[in-house]
């Protein structure tokens, strides 16, 4: 008998194991199915939204294809797909259509990293433009007086 009572615990407790262990499965697919979801929604809207215009006024020049523009307490941000050597030298043409004077020593023009550095604006403050190569098709841009 007692080895009876044994044997009908050891089969409760397996079938016990057994459901609880296919329940977490079945939890698990459907957090799967889930995640799986809302990665495709996202997917989605990602390809349906345009790339942002300029929507930012700003002082400062901008290239016509900028985009993700950014205004952050005075310094304007964006990217463009303009090339790194264009962008440079828009903005070195442009700054100094307005009458500011580089400051050559603080100049710096490498094919990933390139600054100007711009003297003569009616605050006072040097104007200090940054350009960043993220990939073959995308230069952050940053400008702000310092």
């Amino acid at each position: 008998m007692k080895k009876g009572i044994i044997v009908l615990l050891v089969v409760i407790v397996l079938s016990l194991t057994l459901t609880a262990c296919s329940s977490a499965a079945k939890e698990a697919s459907s957090d799967a199915d889930a995640q799986s979801a809302v990665t495709e929604a996202v997917a989605v809207t990602a390809e349906a939204t345009e790339p942002a215009a300029a929507s930012v006024n700003s002082e400062f020049p901008m290239l016509p294809d900028a985009s993700n523009v950014t205004d952050a307490q005075g310094t304007l941000m964006y990217q463009t797909a303009t090339s790194m050597t264009d962008t440079f030298n828009f903005y070195k043409k442009e700054l100094a259509a307005k009458g500011l004077t580089e400051n050559e020593i603080l100049t710096l023009n490498d094919a990933t990293v390139s600054q100007l550095v711009f003297t003569g604006s009616d605050n006072g403050k040097s104007l200090i433009v940054q350009m960043t190569k993220l990939s073959d098709s995308a230069i952050a841009v940053s400008i702000r007086y310092e």
